[in-house]
């Protein structure tokens, strides 16, 4: 006859199972952080290039604009680069350590997207 091997398979327990079901969810909660802010770095570099493009232009058109103009001109450029100012105060902030304040800051930073967007769309000159 054969021998049997009996192994003890010892159960884990509830604190260890509660354990991994935490670093499961971390792990879960870190993905879509990174997925997120990778996202929103995205949205912020190309608003960035929209911002220093219009900035760019009307700085070239208030060397050739009427006097009248220069002070809209101007205006415009002003807001622009205080938005920008902003932007970039959201990425110096994201390169911190955020995931605490994500979700508070995702719509800080949502919000002076949107104005930059509204901003550039409303400058005409």
């Amino acid at each position: 006859m054969g021998t049997v091997f009996f192994t003890s398979c010892k159960e884990k327990s509830k604190s260890e199972i509660a354990k991994e079901k935490i670093e499961e969810a971390a792990s879960a909660v870190g993905d879509l952080f990174k997925k997120e802010s990778k996202g929103l770095k995205k949205e912020m570099r190309k608003a960035k290039k929209e911002l220093n493009n219009r900035i760019s232009d009307l700085k070239a058109k208030l060397k050739d604009a009427p006097e009248d103009n220069r002070s809209d001109i101007q205006k415009g450029i002003d807001r622009l680069e205080l938005q920008r100012d902003k932007l970039d105060a959201s990425f110096d902030k994201m390169g911190s350590n955020i995931k605490e304040d994500w979700k508070k800051f995702k719509s800080n930073t949502q919000t002076t997207l949107k104005e930059i967007r509204q901003d550039i769309n409303s400058i005409n000159n």
